[in-house]
């Protein structure tokens, strides 16, 4: 073992993950924080506050090593950046209970979550560096199922599943159908 930190009873931690560079471990826990840890020096490096309930899952992003998100009891989906004190999108009702698992798409341009409402959502947002609106914002939240209750918050963040719409990726852009692509 190479280091076991100190974790108050009964609030310790549920899940860790490596980032990309293997430097960085991320730690959830039910106190309603994440921790980033630094295992070249054996500390801890930054707590991730913004959760309102248990963080049970989180993700690295698979390009940007300091990027990652984190899903709670509540069904909240937090998106953050390392070095920031704040998240830097709050997706609120995410998932109608507890968010169970997070998964970046290899490119990092689309995220799965599954919750315990027994449903899997896609999400996808602009590059990091874009600006977070979107120009095409209104016709996402006409459209979307699992953002209109989001968007005034994460103005950047949509679903990726029109409500109505049977394919999976329908509101992708680059990806949806063919009469999507040609609008």
């Amino acid at each position: 073992m190479l280091f076991a930190p100190d974790a108050p009873k009964g609030r310790g931690s549920s899940a860790a993950l490596w980032n990309q560079n293997g430097n960085w471990l991320l730690s959830v826990s039910r106190d309603q924080t994440l921790k980033v840890w630094d295992v070249r020096t054996m500390k801890e490096l930054q707590t991730l506050q913004g959760h309102s309930r248990d963080v049970l899952s989180a993700e690295w992003h698979p390009i940007h090593e300091d990027v990652c998100v984190s899903g709670s009891f509540d069904g909240t989906l937090c998106h953050w950046l390392v070095g920031q004190a704040e998240p830097q999108a709050v997706v609120t009702g995410a998932h109608d209970s507890s968010i169970w698992a997070l998964a970046y798409h290899p490119l990092g341009h689309v995220l799965a979550s599954a919750g315990g409402d027994a449903s899997i959502k896609f999400w996808c947002r602009q590059r990091p560096g874009d600006p977070w609106q979107d120009t095409k914002l209104k016709e996402q939240q006409e459209g979307a199922t699992s953002y209109a209750a989001a968007a005034s918050e994460a103005p950047g963040l949509r679903s990726l599943s029109p409500a109505g719409d049977p394919s999976p990726l329908g509101a992708a852009p680059g990806h949806g159908r063919t009469a999507d692509l040609l609008a």
